[in-house]
């Protein structure tokens, strides 16, 4: 079972850094990990992203060590 991250992060006191999209690209989500950002939330209610979007984001979000948020 893999690590989250942000949880292990909030156990030990600490705070988690994240941020919200609505882009279906998997690239941004790559480009916010290597920002360092912890968490990542993806709004399906103001954007019309599809399942396959939302699984593709997902994937590059725990790629590279985000948290997603759906």
């Amino acid at each position: 079972m893999r690590t989250n991250l942000l949880k292990k992060k909030l156990q030990e006191g600490g705070v988690g850094c994240g941020v919200l999209i609505q882009d279906p690209a998997p690239q941004i989500v790559e480009v916010l990990g290597l920002l360092g950002f912890d968490w990542l939330f993806i709004d399906c209610e103001h954007s019309d992203l599809s399942v396959s979007q939302i699984g593709n984001l997902v994937m590059a979000a725990e790629a590279q060590g985000i948290t997603p948020v759906v």
